[in-house]
């Protein structure tokens, strides 16, 4: 009897556990852009609806992180909106801002405040490139990046990198124009479940930004909080099998990861670094790259706002 009640202990911890994980995963919204999974009546296939979201106390944190977060940026408050002082730029590293954007679209009637803070307008982006290039910025590859955080590369003067999440196709539709018009290279983290479903890209649109010299690199399954997973099996999955698909996919190795949210503690970055990746980003908005920062590089997310990446892009110089 004993032994029984020890296995039905067990075998319940385990279910509880998978129970957690099923939950973390269902209730998970992509907060930076308002959306939820819903199925088509007349498919029966999954799709993705851009303006849907219902929000509870889970979601509700992230918002209030995402919008304090926001807040900092618009009222300069942070760190890395204020000039950069001597002391911080002989640090042992690079001064490297990495840009990431969201969604390129236009803004329209009745967009709440939370999905604008996500969404840079066309053009706001190509004012922001237009901005990097007269003021004599040069565009690099993660992989420049990296090599030269290692040694093996030297930078030009005044480098900088872009970086777009989530794998909306208004990326593919808008910004990759703009990224042609300035001849810069860019990498996209997509998270693979998004993948081939509405507004989000196709595995094709993804190659074809590969033969454009473009990157592609992870942003998990199902971009949940990773730090919200109980069992290592579902974390795992959520980063080796993101890694995996995408590379069966398109053909080319995924060597760079993101984490959803910027979520990170020793457990997920240890399994970040034995999937295989070779750098990993998170949202810190700084602007100062180390190599001791390779799997936790720091980067800026006020793109959406002309005004305050004027005014970061101004604090480096």
């Amino acid at each position: 009897m004993k032994n029984g009640r020890i296995l039905f202990m067990i075998s319940f911890i385990f279910l509880f556990a998978a129970v957690v994980d099923y939950v973390n995963v269902n209730r998970t919204n992509d907060i930076y852009a308002n959306i939820m999974m819903s199925v088509d009546e007349n498919t029966g296939s999954a799709g993705l609806s851009q303006e849907s979201l219902q929000y509870d106390e889970y979601t509700q944190q992230t918002v209030d992180y995402e919008a304090a977060l926001q807040k900092e940026i618009s009222e300069g408050e942070s760190e890395y909106v204020k000039p950069l002082s001597q002391e911080v730029v002989d640090f042992d590293g690079v001064i490297v801002p990495i840009l990431v954007y969201h969604n390129v679209k236009p803004s329209f009637k009745g967009q709440s405040a939370l999905s604008m803070s996500f969404t840079a307008t066309p053009a706001v982006m190509e004012k922001e490139l237009q901005y990097l290039n007269d003021n004599g910025y040069t565009a690099i590859s993660m992989d420049t990046l990296v090599a030269a955080l290692n040694g093996k590369s030297i930078l030009p003067e005044k480098p900088y990198v872009i970086n777009f999440d989530d794998g909306w196709e208004s990326q593919y539709t808008n910004a990759v124009p703009i990224l042609k018009k300035f001849g810069v290279t860019a990498t996209f983290f997509v998270w693979t479940n998004a993948i081939d479903h509405k507004d989000f890209m196709t595995w094709n649109q993804l190659k074809e930004l590969q033969s454009l010299g473009m990157t592609i690199g992870a942003h998990t399954l199902t971009h949940s909080m990773l730090d919200r997973f109980k069992s290592d099996k579902s974390l795992r999955a959520e980063i080796f099998d993101s890694k995996r698909i995408i590379e069966e996919k398109t053909g080319k190795p995924v060597n760079y990861f993101a984490y959803p949210f910027g979520v990170l503690n020793a457990r997920i970055l240890a399994f970040v670094k034995e999937a295989g990746y070779t750098a990993a980003r998170g949202i810190k908005n700084k602007a100062i790259q180390t190599v001791d920062d390779m799997f936790t590089l720091n980067a800026f997310l006020g793109t959406n706002n002309y005004v305050q990446f004027e005014r970061y892009m101004k604090s480096l110089e």
